[in-house]
C-alpha cells in the first residue's frame, strides 16, 4: 500500500514537474542579442543552448524537445537538430544532419538541404534511426499510421495530395489540391480552386484516415477566415480593418453544423499583436482573444484587468501562454505569463529573477 502511494505521489511530482518547464528566449534574430535557456518555474537553468550555433528549442512533442541550430560547413552554414529531455540533456550522442520537425505518431521527419540546393525529407524514431527511406517530395505528420503526400503532375509545376501508409503505400492516390495534417481522425482537403488565382474560388471538405469524405461542417459563405475544428467547435471570422500597421479580425464559434454558439464578436488583434489562427481555438473548453479566454458561450473566463492578451496561444494539457500589456500603456511595456484553465499564473517573465538578463521574447513549455 505505502509503494504504491509512494509511485502515486512521485507520477503527481514528475507531472508537475514536466508541467512546469518553460524555454525563453532572448531575441535570436540578432545575434549579438542572442540568448536561449530552459528554465523549470522556480528559474532555475536546465540547460543553456549554444549561442554561437544560435541554438533554440521548440516543437515539445510527445515527450521531448527539438533542439535546432546552425552549423559552419564547406558549403556554407547547414542545420542540425537533437533531442532534447526534461532534465535538458541531449537524447542522441551525434547531432542530426537537417531540420527536425517534431514527433507525431513515433516519428519525427527531417529536412535536408543537399548540395545542389535541393530538399530531401525522411523520418527518424527517438533513437535516430531512420525509418522512412528518403523521399523527394513533401509529406506531413504521420497520424495513425497514415500521411498525405504530394505527388507531381507532369511536367508542371501543379501537384496533387493523396495518403500513404508507414510502408509509403497509396492508401488514397493524389486526388486533391492539397490535404492538411489530420486532426481529430480528419484532415481538411482542399476539392477545388481557381485555374487563374489558386488563392481564389477554393472549396474544402474533410476525409478520414481512409481517404473517404466524411461530412464537411456547414459554413457561412460571409467567413473569409477558417480555423481548426477542435472540440467539435470551430472560430470563423472575417477581416474588419486593415492597414500597414496592424489587421483586425471579428471572429465568432460554430459548431460542427455551421451554427453560431454566441453573437459577439471577439477579436484576434487590437494593437496589431496578432494571435495566430492555429491558437484560436479551443482546448479545455477555452479559446483565446484579445479580449481574454472565452468558452463557448462566448463568455470571457480568464481576462487580467486593464491589459490586452496578445500571441495567446491555445491550451495544451492545460498550460497556455501569452503576453499581456497594459491598455493604457506605450504599447512596449509587456509580460509574457503562462497559464491554467482557471486563469491562474503559473510563471512570468515579470517580476522573474531571470528577467534582469532575459529580455523574454518566446516562450514554448512541456505538458
Amino acid at each position: 500500500m505505502r509503494t504504491c502511494i509512494f509511485l502515486m505521489c512521485l507520477f503527481f511530482l514528475q507531472t508537475i514537474s514536466a508541467q512546469s518547464i518553460v524555454v525563453v528566449n532572448k531575441d535570436y534574430a540578432f545575434k549579438e542579442q542572442y540568448e536561449a535557456v530552459l528554465v523549470n518555474a522556480e528559474g532555475k537553468v536546465l540547460r543553456t543552448m549554444n549561442k554561437v550555433n544560435m541554438e533554440d528549442l521548440s516543437e515539445y512533442s510527445e515527450g521531448v524537445w527539438v533542439l535546432r541550430g546552425k552549423k559552419k560547413g564547406a558549403n556554407g552554414d547547414f542545420d542540425y537538430s537533437n533531442f532534447i529531455n526534461d532534465k535538458g540533456e541531449k537524447l542522441l550522442a551525434k547531432d542530426i544532419d537537417g531540420f527536425a520537425w517534431g514527433f507525431s505518431d513515433g516519428w519525427c521527419m527531417i529536412s535536408k538541404t543537399l548540395k545542389d540546393g535541393s530538399e530531401l525529407n525522411y523520418y527518424i524514431d527517438k533513437t535516430g534511426k531512420e525509418v522512412f527511406k528518403p523521399i523527394p517530395n513533401d509529406m506531413g505528420k504521420f497520424y495513425k499510421g497514415v500521411t498525405w503526400k504530394k505527388e507531381p503532375q507532369g511536367s508542371d509545376d501543379e501537384s496533387l495530395y493523396g495518403l500513404i501508409n508507414k510502408k509509403g503505400e497509396w492508401i488514397l492516390k493524389p486526388t486533391y489540391f492539397e490535404i492538411r495534417d489530420f486532426e481529430n481522425g480528419i484532415a481538411q482537403v482542399m476539392i477545388s480552386m481557381s485555374s487563374a488565382d489558386r488563392s481564389s474560388a477554393q472549396k474544402y471538405a474533410y476525409i478520414n484516415t481512409a481517404g473517404k469524405l466524411v461530412k464537411d461542417p456547414i459554413i457561412d459563405k460571409s467567413f473569409t477566415i477558417i480555423g481548426k475544428l477542435k472540440e467539435g467547435v470551430r472560430m470563423v471570422g472575417e477581416k474588419m480593418e486593415v492597414n500597414s500597421f496592424k489587421e483586425k479580425i471579428a471572429f465568432v464559434a460554430i459548431d460542427s453544423t455551421g451554427k453560431a454558439l454566441f453573437n459577439k464578436k471577439f477579436f484576434s488583434s487590437e494593437i496589431g499583436d496578432y494571435i495566430s489562427l492555429d491558437n484560436m481555438v479551443f482546448q479545455n473548453g477555452l479559446c483565446p482573444t484579445s479580449d481574454g479566454y472565452i468558452n463557448t458561450k462566448g463568455e470571457v473566463v480568464i481576462s487580467f484587468p486593464g491589459q490586452i492578451i496578445a500571441d495567446g496561444t491555445a491550451f495544451k494539457n492545460g498550460l497556455a501562454t501569452c503576453k499581456i500589456i497594459p491598455k493604457n500603456g506605450d504599447g512596449l511595456t509587456f509580460k509574457y505569463v503562462v497559464i491554467n484553465p482557471k486563469g491562474k499564473i503559473v510563471w512570468q517573465s515579470v517580476p522573474n529573477k531571470l528577467s534582469v538578463k532575459f529580455n523574454i521574447q518566446n516562450q514554448f513549455f512541456s505538458n
